[in-house]
């Protein structure tokens, strides 16, 4: 398995996509993802892969000089529970914190808070309901010394 970087509106790109629509995108009741997304140009964009194939997706977005976000972060069923989502997660941290940012942060599905937390991440602002997905906005601090 390896996480790699890739373009936007790659092949592997649109690989992701295909596992959001069917991961995230289904499960809360939205719209699938047909045409180019062009808000996610400016992100950085990682795959998980076994075998060429794209089993995991994740966006990292800039939100300011010291903040970003991880999006979109989905795990193909079949590898789920096979340590990729801490691999990713892993990679994306040592990366942003090689950049110098000093927050990161998602808003991750109930299912996923205790994995978020076992990484040290932590809710701030509380739970909410979204459609028919509970979620909650939480998030991890560095501190950068050079």
């Amino acid at each position: 398995m390896k996480i790699v970087i890739i373009p936007w509106n790659s092949s592997d790109y649109w690989a992701g996509i295909q596992l959001r629509n069917r991961l995230l995108k289904t499960s809360a009741g939205e719209n699938w993802i047909y045409e180019l997304p062009l808000n996610e140009q400016a992100a950085i964009h990682l795959v998980a892969k076994i075998d060429e194939q794209v089993v995991g997706t994740m966006m990292v977005c800039k939100n300011s000089k010291s903040e970003v976000q991880l999006k979109q972060v989905a795990i193909d069923e079949a590898y789920q529970g096979a340590g990729i989502g801490k691999k990713m997660l892993c990679f994306a941290e040592k990366m942003v914190e090689l950049l110098g940012f000093t927050t990161v942060y998602l808003t991750g599905r109930y299912p996923a808070w205790g994995f978020y937390e076992r990484y040290g991440y932590h809710g701030f602002g509380g739970s909410y309901q979204k459609k028919t997905i509970s979620d909650e906005t939480i998030q991890k601090k560095y501190s950068v010394s050079f």
